[in-house]
């Protein structure tokens, strides 16, 4: 909506003055990061007319709030509480141009013309800081509009432009890491996007027992919506001084242990005795997608770091892991078998379930 109409004009003259040199394109990121200037923008001049200037501010004030309750973050209030990282719900507070600015961007589905007009500012320095400060402030609300998408490629590769811009600088990122919780921002978002596709597992027999598992027939899992916050937390990871911080994050880790488990038991494939099946549904390459971007390629990106070689000669049993287990194995062997041996049809039941996967390899193969 906004590549047309008036702001075309507008975003017209701001792309000829950037063209104008590098004086210009400085004056104009000074500009957006000006805190007086953005509370004299929301001033009107002297020689307006008192009545009309307070009408139209009072306009304006009130269509700028309804935007901000109707954009909030993707993030589930209850989470960001048991994991003590409320910050992250945080109100917006803009406090320049530019953070007003990437607000509409988010909440316009970022327009060609003002994404371009940002990116092309970026060559500043101290604009590129104040730019990342505000795209980490804004995340949780951008993955919520990327969430609603219906397979709007465009959308999604403007904020992969925009990230791209952004998480190559490594101190830059580390900086939004350490003080604004970037990685948080983007482990949060995803899990979030992927606690809106859970349904009961049918594995179970009891539906009150069942475990929550991903639906890869849900909209976000099935328009493909979580791969730009996924290609973001890749472009995190290849980074080795990222990937130590995803892994030394209790937080971090948790939440994406437990996205992990959501992830057990999804899409089961039932076997079909009484008709031919014409075609597989989509589902199964949905899942296997998903398991792809969201898991594999995660846990690579933080294997390539790991390039030290481990002492052959070397080695040690005094770990208190194996000190647990040896402790456990000890008694529980002093208690006899009868008691460590869990009942038979327990037995075959913890068995089925790899079983029915082996069995169901092997008849691909056969195929």
């Amino acid at each position: 909506m906004l590549d047309n109409g008036a702001f075309a004009g507008f975003a017209d003259i701001l792309d000829w003055l950037s063209d104008c040199g590098c004086s210009i394109k400085r004056m104009i990121a000074n500009y957006l990061l000006d805190k007086e200037a953005y509370q004299d923008f929301l001033k009107f001049p002297k020689e307006y007319d008192v009545g009309t200037s307070y009408t139209m501010l009072g306009l304006l004030g009130m269509f700028y709030e309804e935007a901000l309750n109707t954009l909030s973050p993707i993030y589930a209030f209850h989470e960001l509480e048991v994991y003590d990282c409320l910050d992250l719900y945080a109100p917006l507070n803009h406090c320049t141009l530019l953070e007003e600015t990437m607000f509409w961007m988010v909440k316009f589905e970022f327009p060609q013309r003002i994404v371009n007009i940002l990116l092309n500012l970026l060559t500043e320095p101290e604009f590129k800081v104040a730019f990342g400060v505000s795209y980490a402030e804004h995340y949780g609300h951008l993955a919520r509009v990327l969430a609603k998408q219906q397979s709007n490629e465009t959308v999604y590769n403007r904020v992969v432009h925009i990230s791209v811009q952004l998480f190559s600088n490594e101190p830059l990122v580390v900086s939004l890491v350490n003080e604004h919780a970037l990685l948080r921002r983007v482990v949060f978002s995803l899990h979030s996007m992927v606690r809106y596709c859970l349904v009961s597992s049918t594995i179970q027999s009891s539906s009150s027992l069942a475990p929550q598992v991903v639906d890869c027939r849900s909209p976000i899992m099935d328009n493909h919506n979580y791969w730009a916050v996924a290609l973001d937390l890749h472009s995190l990871l290849s980074s080795f001084s990222l990937s130590v911080m995803f892994l030394r994050d209790p937080v971090v880790l948790d939440v994406w242990m437990r996205m992990t488990m959501n992830f057990q038991g999804m899409n089961l494939n039932l076997r079909e005795l009484k008709k031919h099946v014409d075609f597989e549904s989509r589902t199964y390459s949905v899942s296997f997608t998903a398991e792809l971007e969201l898991f594999s390629i995660t846990v690579s990106s933080m294997l390539h770091h790991l390039r030290d070689k481990l002492p052959q000669l070397e080695l040690c049993f005094h770990y208190p892991l194996h000190r647990m287990y040896a402790a456990f194995m000890r008694r529980g062997f002093s208690l006899g078998m009868k008691l460590l041996v869990p009942a038979e049809s327990f037995l075959r039941t913890l068995a089925l379930h790899p079983l029915q996967i082996q069995v169901k390899l092997c008849l691909i193969v056969i195929r």
